[in-house]
């Protein structure tokens, strides 16, 4: 064999190598990418039912105010509550990227859940009020966005621990570091 064909063969093995190098990496960075979008998407699943439950509420207050005019306290708790969610509802996904930031936003979430809880229970301890379709109507909107947030917690979470276990493993592991992608928080 002459030299010229020699250096063509290790030149064609060495390009071949390359290529299939390229083409495992970008392989394993599509895949965190398509990853990190469905963490992401299921994210947004969850502030958008958060959102949901945010905007029954003036209906809430409206309709339980107009019988029980009483529970001013109740309605404060309620109305701070409401501001507090408002300021964290929509915020950058990067709060997945932190532990105890996603935390203080799930706990702020948890403080509007009792404060709705407290007025429908209100609402419920008045006879004329507790057989209104409108109340009866809102309490099974409430209910149900109570369900689809939780439903959408899990599938966060369900996601989110594919995603993490993915970038823990051979070969994403070799790489995930570089290409920036890092663990996702859970919902506790």
């Amino acid at each position: 064999m002459k030299k010229s064909s020699k250096a063509f063969i290790i030149l064609g093995l060495i390009l071949v190598c390359i290529l299939a190098g390229y083409g495992c990496v970008s392989g394993i960075y599509n895949n965190l990418v398509s990853q990190e979008e469905s963490v992401e998407a299921a994210w947004s699943d969850v502030q958008n039912q958060y959102q949901r439950r945010l905007d029954l509420i003036p209906s809430l207050t409206l309709t339980v105010k107009k019988v029980a005019l009483q529970e001013a306290d109740a309605f404060k708790a309620l109305t701070d509550a409401r501001k507090a969610a408002s300021a964290k509802v929509n915020i950058s996904n990067s709060i997945i990227n932190n532990e105890q930031d996603l935390n203080d936003y799930i706990r702020c979430q948890e403080q509007l859940g009792a404060a709705i809880d407290n007025i429908l229970s209100i609402g419920n301890s008045y006879s004329e009020l507790s057989k209104s379709q409108n109340f009866a109507g809102l309490k099974e909107q409430i209910k149900a966005a109570n369900n689809k947030i939780l439903d959408s917690q899990k599938e966060y979470n369900h996601i989110a621990l594919a995603y993490n276990t993915t970038i823990r493993k051979m070969p994403a592991v070799l790489f995930a570091g570089s290409f920036g992608f890092s663990k996702k928080a859970y919902i506790k």
